[in-house]
Order: C-alpha cells, then structure tokens, then sequence
C-alpha cells in the first residue's frame, strides 16, 4: 500500500455528497472531504469513525484502490492529528481484515505541509506496528470438552502437531467464540452440541507447537452420530482413566482440570 500526502487546492470545493447526523461528506472521484458536526472529543471520534465507514462501504468488493481524504479537520478537531491518523488506519485495516478490498494507494490532502507530514508519519507507523502485532499473535482459538456416551470426545489430528485432541480450531474474523466451537465440533466430530458453558481460558505461550494461541474451552453436551470429518482423522470417547498416551497442545492439563473440577462438584 502507498501512503502519500498532497496539497489540496485544487479540491477545496467539493460538492455534497452526503449529510447525516454529526457529519456530512463532500465527494468529486476518489476524493473525499468529512465534516464533523460534533465538538466533544467522543462524539467526534465515533463520527469520524462512522463516516469513514460510510466511505469504505461504497469500495466494498473492489481491489487495487485509491482513497483521498481530507485532513478531517486535524486542524480543529479536538482528537488531534496523531489520533485522526490511527483511526483511519483502523477502518482500513479493519475493512482490509475482512476481505472486503486491498488499497493500493491512501492519499491524504491538506493546506498545511506540517499537517500532511505527520498524518503520513503516523498512518504509515501506525499500520506498520498493526501489521506486527496482527502477524506474531497470540491467536484466539476454541476447543470443547464435549461429554457424550459417559466420556468426552477427542479427535485423532491429520495435520501437526499430531495426536489426540479435543475439537476445536481457529475463531475467524467476526465470528463469536460460542460460533466457532459450535462450527468446529460439527466439522471434526458430526456433533451438534448443546448446553455450552465457558470453562476456562489457556494463553501459556507454549502451549502450541506452531505459534502462540490463547483457547476459550467450553464444555458441551452433544447430540448426533459421532463421525471424523475436517482435519480429524478419527474420533472417538474416551473416559477420564484410559485417556490416549499422545495428546496435543496443553489439551491433557485441560481435561485433568475438568475431571478435578468435575470431582468437586460430586462430593
């Protein structure tokens, strides 16, 4: 992605593109003015926020794009310019995370140099430091402590780190956690579970093999015929005494917490 700054004579007159409550927007091509309405600090962060939003829309499921913006009032706006650039580059971004568009190019135009200068020092830092911190992690995972037939259910993993775990996976982008273990038990196991309940929550740094994951475990009740599917090479129920000798990821510690707190409650 290019991040440039330019003078903006030549587009101060943009005609009115849109108005809503606490912003309008001004629009000739690709270049875009927003007007906030609002004075107080939070009203102008949520309109701006809103506006950019609007904007990025109308690109919704193109690719290789430009987008001008004005200096959205970096001038008078109380958030300042530092803190107008970052949210910028979290509506790009955000929008770029869900597969929407790829930018090719932001440009970024105002009268003052000074004020075009830090805006492009700080969406470029700002995007740069996003970029890290989206690609080294921790990443959110699920995994179910499903009881069925008197046991739990693990699957047997194609893929490595090999062995016995319990089902589970990646939450994807915009997907609530109690989706995502819901759609990973289906997928691994051919069980719809029910009575979903958080248990706890497991960040040790190594606790993957691959990379850092941070699991949500809930546990489950399941109904349905018990069938491998996705990258489950088998799957079967196994009691809390004769669990398999070659478990995955931190999953063995997970289970002899469950079977503790289940003992607990018997007593």
């Amino acid at each position: 992605m290019i991040i440039q700054s330019v003078e903006d004579t030549p587009y101060t007159y943009l005609p009115l593109k849109v108005r809503r409550a606490g912003f309008n927007l001004y629009q000739r091509g690709y270049f875009w003015r927003i007007e906030i309405k609002e004075k107080d600090i939070f009203s102008q962060e949520k309109n701006l926020r809103r506006a950019l939003e609007f904007i990025l829309h109308r690109f919704s499921g193109e690719e290789s794009l430009s987008l001008a913006v004005s200096d959205l009032g970096c001038l008078h706006l109380k958030l300042g310019c530092k803190n107008v650039a970052k949210i910028v580059a979290q509506q790009i971004y955000k929008q770029m995370l869900k597969g929407k568009f790829y930018f090719g190019r932001v440009v970024f135009f105002s009268q003052q140099e000074k004020i075009r200068r830090q805006f492009e020092k700080y969406i470029i830092s700002y995007l740069e430091f996003m970029e890290h911190k989206m690609s080294q992690g921790p990443f959110l995972t699920t995994d179910a402590i499903i009881e069925y037939k008197g046991g739990i259910v693990l699957v047997r993993r194609r893929n490595p780190p090999l062995g016995w775990a319990l089902p589970g996976g990646f939450v994807d982008y915009g997907e609530k956690a109690e989706e995502a273990v819901k759609r990973e038990a289906k997928e691994e196991t051919g069980l719809n579970i029910k009575k979903i309940r958080q248990f706890g929550f497991y960040s040790a740094p190594q606790r993957d093999s691959r990379f850092h994951t941070a699991s949500i475990v809930f546990t489950a009740q399941a109904a349905g015929k018990l069938k491998s599917g996705s990258d489950a090479a088998a799957a079967r129920v196994f009691g809390g005494r004769n669990l398999p000798e070659h478990i995955a990821f931190d999953h063995r510690k997970i289970i002899k917490d469950y079977l503790r707190r289940k003992a607990k409650l018997k007593r």
